[in-house]
């Protein structure tokens, strides 16, 4: 058991499946990924930090649903940074099959969406580094238009040169170089993200990479013995997520219900009290027999400016956002005119 859990350690990516591939930066021994994998993972938005426990689970289980167009197998975590491409792929497989990564927007484009570099002129002029012709796979300083072989340029980058070996200009030289994918590698952040990172596998990670290991394998099938023990912690970034899978909904009893019903189920309960509606059933003829015209009789009333003004000081708000007029309705009786003055005026 011991064998085999060292050998999962030793040989495992999260991510592209496989720790010996040195081009896709350093190891984390506390993420169980390639310092690239995590940083061009679509699914992880901060790149600037080592990514949470949570973050790597999150990211790990939506990976091994999508399929990589290259080799066919799960964990395509990669996607090409068109919105209207939907190929999504290994960071590795992707680079092997001529892929383009950004390293300052840390963004990825397919080989059918990649952007190239113009076509060389003929003769083709001579690299500036290594003094050879170029090729096709070419860069091109943006002020003094010399010419640079990918490799030689990738090589110099790395050493942490951003200026052009020819003119030595630097900011558009630098965004022109970020642009085609040249990595000029920052060594001091570089330090910082992996320093934060080495530390030991949590029990999360552990579990997780035991976990990736059975599925892949198959061990875990065949010998009861091989599968990985679940976290004891039933709060862990891991157990939540399972839980999560394995809940049913919450409103899976409403799908049997009519819509009728449905719209009356999720509608706020209706109060049988309504202060307008009970005000009017009170006698007026019986003061002490409703409590709210006693509480009524001692609210203080606004005087009114003129008699003709508008009724507001005689209405009084009873709380449930309606007013209502405290002195009684007094209709003005309607005085016909005579009948002798009908006639008359007919």
């Amino acid at each position: 058991m011991s064998s085999d859990s060292n050998l999962r350690s030793d040989t495992m990516c999260l991510l592209c499946g496989d720790r010996s591939l040195t081009h896709l930066g350093q190891f984390l021994p506390s993420l169980n990924c390639h310092l690239l994998c995590v940083k061009f993972a679509s699914g992880i938005l901060n790149r600037n930090v080592p990514p949470k426990d949570s973050e790597i689970v999150r990211e790990v289980k939506r990976s091994r649903k999508l399929t990589c167009v290259y080799c066919r197998k799960k964990g395509a975590s990669v996607g090409c940074n068109i919105k209207q491409c939907f190929r999504t792929f290994h960071l590795n497989c992707g680079i092997a099959k001529g892929s383009l990564n950004q390293h300052d927007k840390f963004v990825s484009y397919c080989p059918q969406h990649r952007p190239l570099p113009l076509l060389p002129p003929t003769p083709r002029p001579l690299c500036h580094l290594c003094s050879q012709p170029v090729t096709k796979d070419w860069v091109q300083c943006p002020s003094c238009t010399v010419g640079l072989h990918r490799v030689c340029q990738q090589e110099r980058a790395g050493k942490g040169l951003i200026c052009c070996p020819a003119c030595q200009e630097g900011p558009s030289f630098t965004e022109e170089m970020n642009f085609f994918g040249i990595w000029f590698r920052n060594l001091n952040e570089e330090t910082s993200f992996v320093s934060a990172a080495m530390g030991p596998p949590s029990a999360t990670i552990s579990y997780l990479s035991e976990e990736l290991y059975t599925e892949l394998t198959g061990v875990g099938e065949e010998t009861q013995d091989l599968k990985p023990i679940l976290v004891k912690n039933k709060f862990s970034p891991i157990n939540n997520y399972l839980a999560m899978q394995k809940a049913p909904r919450i409103n899976s009893h409403l799908h049997n219900i009519s819509p009728a019903k449905l719209v009356k189920h999720l509608s706020p309960a209706k109060s049988n009290f309504s202060p307008a509606k009970q005000t009017s059933h009170v006698s007026d003829t019986s003061p002490h027999s409703s409590p709210l015209k006693n509480i009524l009789e001692f609210v203080p009333r606004r005087s009114s400016r003129s008699s003709n003004s508008s009724s507001c000081s005689d209405v009084i708000c009873d709380g449930s956002g309606s007013s209502r007029d405290s002195s009684p309705v007094q209709v003005k009786p309607f005085n016909l005119p005579k009948m002798a003055r009908l006639t008359e005026l007919k």
